[in-house]
């Protein structure tokens, strides 16, 4: 095992499990409060550190499973840092919700922050997998962390509610992915991607088994993502769930899945079926964008709400997937570096309010800072696609590339669409920074760290279109 690989991805599962021992061993299962915001800490260090090693090492890394079975390119690479820095983000902010219960029934427990670390680990190398068995054993890896994090509060019937749904629906998509993994082998008798690529190169259209078992994992990635037709669990379980821990799964895992799925679609780009595929893809990328803006506008929750809206923007990120091109595969990366901070500085808007379940936001606290009420603003324009923010020329990208391969009506009904989108949008400026609210309980607004990491999120999305031009 060579240094790189103990330098990164070793790295971070050889921390996770000394930040495991270090938790139950070290006083900190049931303590003072004082105590574990250092295992907080400790546990986004390691996500820090993990992600500047890959960038120091990661022109040579190598891994121990095998070339074969895990690929290292400067796109995987890319969307592994933005989940490690999306993770330690998550975990500097969400230290004090975890250390200090809001019920004298609730326990303090150290299993939130290693439950994230190990289902990062899951997250980084399900996205660089080549191998269909391993690109399973990843998802379930990180798909069990985000289980166990919805329905960690047993005391609350919501958060019990959505563990529940998470768990089933979770275990539905799995099903589909294992009929298909077990499909594909039957029908060519190995998983790794470029086997099967290498058939389906040479295959033709009547090879129907290899055609269930490609439909079978490409419905298991649709479902975790949580577009049209496998987009139903999205709101309910981000509404249920605490919002801390929404704030987390609702982020840092769609990365993941949209790079996995890209790795998927490759497999496709030799096939003659790869222009159905295409089309295919198009249509549920479009019913996707549709659907999480239509039923947005009639939404009060603000979890709610961006649930839907997440479901929009995973059809954004599958509709420049379907191009199958280089610059389709780069603009679904390009789309999720400005989706991530900006969902995070609106999450942590959010979490900074004392009512969270409600769909307004406290305006009178908003015009004690007047510079967060004008960043949500300036956010909530990025995500509608108004120039010259960075979501504009995200979704300008992915348009480009949508028209590059002829896909001329889809651009231009998707750009239609869109107009509706951003009218909720809007609404929820007005909400935001317009309508009066009744009296708000006191509370600070938001801590230094938190206002700092939300200043350079918006930096951020505000300087991007420089590096999209």
């Amino acid at each position: 095992m060579s240094f790189e690989v103990l330098s990164s991805l070793g790295y971070l599962a050889t921390s996770s499990l000394a930040l495991l021992l270090f938790g139950v061993h070290g006083g900190f299962q049931g303590k003072t409060p004082s105590q574990l915001p250092i295992l907080f800490s400790l546990s986004a260090g390691a996500l820090m550190l993990t992600a500047l090693l890959l960038l120091d090492f990661g022109q040579d890394l190598t891994f121990p499973l095998g070339d074969s079975n895990l690929v290292n390119d400067p796109f995987g690479r890319k969307a592994s840092l933005l989940i490690l820095l999306g993770g330690a983000v998550y975990l500097f902010t969400s230290s004090s919700f975890w250390t200090f219960p809001r019920t004298k029934k609730e326990k303090r427990t150290v299993e939130p922050p290693l439950l994230v670390m190990l289902g990062i680990l899951g997250m980084i190398l399900l996205l660089n997998s080549q191998h269909i068995l391993l690109s399973f054993l990843c998802l379930e890896m990180q798909s069990l962390a985000m289980y166990t994090l919805a329905g960690s509060h047993s005391q609350s019937s919501f958060g019990t509610e959505a563990g529940l749904k998470y768990f089933f629906l979770g275990a539905l998509a799995s099903t589909f992915f294992i009929y298909g993994m077990s499909m594909s082998y039957g029908a060519i008798g190995s998983m790794k991607y470029m086997d099967i690529e290498s058939f389906l190169a040479g295959c033709d259209t009547n090879v129907y088994g290899i055609q269930l078992g490609m439909a079978g994992l490409m419905a298991g990635f649709l479902f975790k993502l949580g577009v049209v037709p496998f987009h139903q669990w999205v709101p309910d379980i981000q509404e249920g769930a605490d919002t801390e821990t929404a704030f987390f799964f609702a982020i840092v895992p769609k990365v993941a899945l949209a790079i996995a799925l890209i790795r998927l679609v490759e497999m496709y780009l030799a096939s003659p079926l790869a222009n159905f595929s295409q089309v295919a893809l198009g249509v549920l990328a479009f019913a996707s964008i549709l659907w999480g803006s239509v039923a947005a506008l009639r939404q009060r929750s603000i979890k709610r709400l961006l649930g839907y809206s997440a479901i929009g923007h995973g059809g954004y990120s599958l509709l420049s997937t379907s191009c199958g091109t280089p610059e389709g595969f780069q603009s679904t990366l390009f789309y999720w570096v400005i989706y991530v901070p900006t969902s995070i500085y609106l999450w942590l808007l959010i979490l900074a309010q004392p009512v969270r379940n409600r769909f307004n936001l406290d305006i009178n606290m908003l015009a004690r800072k007047p510079a967060f009420g004008m960043g949500a603003a300036l956010m909530l324009f990025s995500l509608a696609g108004i120039p010259p923010l960075g979501g504009f020329f995200a979704k300008w990208w992915i348009l480009e590339a949508t028209v590059g391969v002829g896909l001329y009506s889809l651009a231009v009904s998707v750009v239609l669409v869109a107009v509706i989108g951003a009218f909720y949008y809007l609404r929820l400026i007005q909400v935001t920074c317009l309508e009066q609210t009744g009296v708000w309980e006191k509370r600070e607004f938001c801590g230094k760290d938190k206002a700092t990491i939300m200043g350079i999120a918006l930096v951020w999305v505000l300087f991007a279109g420089a590096f999209a031009l």
